[in-house]
């Protein structure tokens, strides 16, 4: 009994080992086997754009407001009350060049010119006064110089005569003294004819004051009639007739309707885009179109000029462009709201894509024969709102694929729609 005991403890392991064999041969027998599967190769739905070079020149759909191109101030230049009124003194009314706006009494300014003139003949004749006098002395100078001539050639006769004996040195001496006297009368007329000429000099200096007086009087005399520098529009008529105004007193505006101006703004993308033109972009013609209810009124326009500066508040750049060809008549005022169309660059031979189809700034999928993509590094030239203007890497005939999906990339099998 113990033998047998001590033999199956002997053997106890040995089945173990045979029961784990025989059940791991069993389940790898038993195991289930997988088939391997064949990858599915997935078509992705996407739309796409033939490509058509062309030549094509976008249009700028722009706002912007109207300007007057010239526009004034009337002010008064002198102060006085207001006494009469012109009939084009009213807002929206057309006063031609030279109408009258307002007159302000000129009883004080008249009164002025003739105190001025007056004393302007006052200062004349006194000039004459004294050139007559001047003249006076001068005839008298040369009066007395040809008596020294004379008394000089008497003096040297006498001192012949006298060196001979014939005369007496008295005689000689009362020439002598003749002599000085008659040389100091010289010296003071030639002193008199000089301060003659220095008082002659101080009153034209008087005389120019006074009709330098003159001139401003009449001058004022002229301003206290207030009219038009040029045709235009009259507006904010600030004054009335008896009313009193002071100097530099605005009474009124004018605005010139035959000088009109369209102001836009352009961003800083557009603006550049713009200067890089073959053309650039002063003198590049405009269409300006003004929509009043049911009317619709278009004008021609050209770029005039570019803001002096680029202001940060809007973002872009300011442009003007002049109105061609406005009468006096026009319609359109400073103030209305209107569409700006501005064609841009000029380009040739280039395809037109949604923006949509462009990936990393310049790569496109172009579909194959075999209904793949494939990667194209294209040129872009310009856009056209959401359109974008391609010069360069793709041909006649391309198919691009306009559709984004997220495995989009070369190899990509597609179908298209």
């Amino acid at each position: 009994m113990r033998v047998l005991v001590r033999l199956l403890k002997a053997l106890l392991p040995l089945a173990v080992i045979v029961a784990g064999v025989g059940g791991f041969v069993w389940l790898a027998e038993t195991r289930p086997t997988l088939e391997p599967t064949v990858p599915v190769d997935r078509v992705w739905p996407v739309e796409a754009a033939t490509v058509r070079l062309v030549d094509h020149q976008p249009m700028l759909e722009l706002y912007g407001e109207v300007m007057a191109g010239r526009a004034a101030d009337a002010r008064a230049a002198v102060a006085g009350e207001v006494i009469e009124v012109g009939p084009a003194f009213r807002d929206g009314a057309l006063a031609e060049a030279g109408d009258l706006l307002v007159a302000i009494d000129p009883a004080d300014y008249e009164s002025a010119l003739a105190e001025s003139r007056a004393q302007l003949r006052e200062a004349e004749a006194r000039l004459a006064e004294l050139r007559a006098r001047r003249n006076m002395e001068a005839a008298a100078l040369e009066r007395d110089r040809d008596i020294l001539a004379l008394a000089e050639r008497e003096i040297e006769r006498r001192r012949q005569l006298a060196g001979r004996g014939t005369i007496s040195g008295q005689a000689l001496d009362t020439a002598e003294q003749e002599v000085l006297r008659v040389r100091q009368t010289v010296a003071m007329r030639e002193n008199t004819l000089d301060a003659e000429a220095a008082r002659i000099a101080q009153q034209q200096a008087a005389i120019e004051r006074l009709q330098a007086q003159v001139a401003r009087a009449e001058r004022d005399l002229a301003r206290s009639r207030i009219t038009a520098p040029f045709t235009g529009l009259v507006s904010d008529t600030d004054v009335e007739l008896g009313e009193r105004v002071n100097v530099g007193e605005r009474v009124a505006g004018l605005i010139d309707p035959t000088r009109l101006e369209a102001r836009f703004q352009l961003s800083e993308a557009q603006y550049g885009r713009l200067l890089a033109c073959a053309d650039g972009l002063v003198g590049r013609p405009v269409t300006v179109l003004w929509e009043v209810g049911a009317t619709r009124l278009e004008f021609s326009a050209t770029v005039d000029r570019v803001d002096a500066e680029i202001r940060m508040d809007t973002g872009g750049v300011a442009v003007f462009a002049a109105l061609d060809g406005l009468t006096a008549g026009t319609a359109l005022r400073p103030g209305a709201f209107v569409a700006v169309a501005l064609p841009g660059c000029s380009y040739r031979g280039v395809a037109r894509l949604p923006a949509a189809a462009v990936h990393e700034g310049d790569l496109v999928y172009v579909v194959d024969g075999e209904e793949r993509l494939r990667e194209r590094i294209v040129e872009i030239a310009g856009a056209d709102g959401d359109t974008l203007l391609i010069a360069g890497g793709l041909a006649e005939g391309d198919r691009v694929v306009t559709t984004r999906f997220s495995e989009v990339g070369p190899g990509a099998r597609v179908e298209v729609r």
